[in-house]
């Protein structure tokens, strides 16, 4: 049993060549792993952040009306355009 532990440790030392194609398709799997991991981190703190501020829009448009609320988001994006247009 111990010998066949030190063969096996001693035979994994030793390198051998894998003759083996790696295709393009490994290259994009570790693309999608290195951007993919860290996107989700960031897109779930993001989310994590915004959802405060959706309660509070509810809240909002609760209290004063849907219609004041939508009103102040067209002055909004009637401002934004005017400043757009303006450049």
């Amino acid at each position: 049993m111990i010998k066949t532990i030190i063969a096996a440790a001693l035979l994994s030392l030793v390198a051998f060549p894998a003759n083996a194609y790696v295709g393009p398709g490994l290259a994009i799997a570790v693309v999608a792993q290195i951007f993919g991991g860290p996107a989700a981190i960031v897109i779930a703190a993001v989310m994590i952040l915004f959802f405060p501020f959706k309660i509070l829009y509810k809240k909002l448009k609760k209290k004063y009306g849907k219609n004041e609320v939508a009103e102040k988001e067209e002055v909004s994006q009637i401002d934004s355009s005017i400043e757009t247009k303006g450049e």
